[in-house]
């Protein structure tokens, strides 16, 4: 069973706060200790994508967390398209971004094959080091051969659907991603070849977040994992060369040791082990230097939880259980309204990734309205 999604409109919210107290502090003040525990604070929404107005077509709409990066000359991109043809939004600075309809930064290859790990794709993570773009890409393969899945459909509307990690890289400032030939892009796939028997649910690894440098000299960066018919976790990889993909690492439960490799050329390596249970579904991973902790974001219906969820870390392999960040409008599947894809964008934050907010704030929240349907 898989969803598709009609987005109503992109909602940032201006002024997410820690725990500042009544009335806040001005700008100028220095921030208070940190607080024993969190509580943030939402202003005003602001409307910065419309799908009747801003879209560059019909299936233009919001379908990742934003993530979003200052390019060489000062401006911004902020990645949160939809596939098969994955538009990106460009601007002076976060008042001004709007959809490059010229042309899409990029186009699903939309093969028919799993082994291929070429299919539909959706630019997750992006990370500018110098005039170039590195990027972890969602890839969807929904089968469109079997006879008990959806035959001649390869969309999202098919409901198998086997998951990967792969890289793709932009030299032009984010107009557009390429990648090598398959396989020659995997960065993670799954721990398994795959069979539509069932059809099962979802499995493979999905949502890889955005990408943290840490002092350490590694790239790191979350995403979930799904084994065939069992359950969901969140994984950590990391990586000291963005530009090769074989070289990420996820956590084996001891090290980042595990080396994913191709199931249909390889001896099958396992599931990555899980760091955080429930699994915070399309995460948002930052350091926060307020807090002086890793944090990931993402949305969550586990336990008590229902709408956005955060998570602490000191070392990127321990984490706090999931604390509620925000309660979604609606946690009912099916035709009902939700909040999802919220991710932390502080505008003050002077990394060129956007990878360190600081104590002024989350001040950007991406929130999108969506409708699901099953096919």
């Amino acid at each position: 069973m898989t969803s598709r999604y009609r987005s109503s409109a992109l909602l940032a919210g201006v002024a997410t706060l820690f725990n500042l107290g009544c009335g806040g502090t001005s700008s100028a003040s220095p921030p208070p200790p940190p607080p024993q525990g969190i509580t943030f604070s939402f202003g005003a929404e602001e409307i910065v994508f419309n799908h009747s107005t801003d879209s560059c077509e019909p299936l233009d709409v919001p379908d990742n967390p934003a993530h979003a990066v200052r390019l060489a000359d000062g401006s911004l991109m902020l990645a949160d398209g939809d596939a098969p043809r994955y538009y990106a939004m460009f601007g002076a600075d976060f008042s001004t971004l709007h959809k490059q309809c010229t042309t899409p930064a990029l186009v699903s290859d939309d093969l028919t094959n799993p082994d291929s790990f070429d299919n539909y794709e959706w630019v997750h993570s992006t990370y500018r080091d110098g005039n170039v773009i590195q990027a972890l890409i969602h890839n969807e393969y929904h089968d469109p051969v079997a006879s008990d899945c959806k035959p001649g459909d390869s969309s999202p509307a098919n409901p198998c659907w086997y998951n990967s990690v792969t890289y793709a890289v932009s030299t032009d400032g984010g107009q557009t991603f390429t990648h090598s030939a398959p396989p020659a892009h995997l960065a993670a796939p799954p721990s398994e070849v795959w069979d539509s028997t069932g059809p099962p649910s979802p499995y493979g690894y999905f949502n890889p977040s955005n990408i943290v440098h840490v002092q350490d000299g590694f790239y790191y960066a979350a995403f979930v994992a799904n084994a065939k018919n069992g359950p969901q976790g969140t994984c950590v990889i990391r990586t000291q060369t963005l530009s090769d993909p074989t070289s990420w690492r996820a956590w084996d439960g001891s090290g980042f040791n595990l080396q994913m490799t191709d199931p249909y050329t390889a001896i099958p390596s396992p599931l990555c082990t899980s760091v955080l249970w429930p699994a915070l579904s399309q995460p948002t991973l930052t350091y926060n230097t307020y807090l002086a902790k890793y944090m990931i974001v993402g949305s969550s219906q586990g336990g008590n939880i229902c709408g956005e969820a955060y998570s602490l870390s000191s070392d990127l392999t321990h984490w706090s259980s999931p604390q509620l960040l925000r309660e979604a409008a609606q946690c009912e599947s099916g035709g009902n309204v939700v909040d999802v894809y919220f991710s932390v964008i502080d505008h003050s934050d002077p990394s060129v990734n956007f990878e360190t907010p600081g104590f002024r704030a989350l001040p950007l929240l991406h929130k999108v309205q969506y409708r699901t349907w099953y096919a």
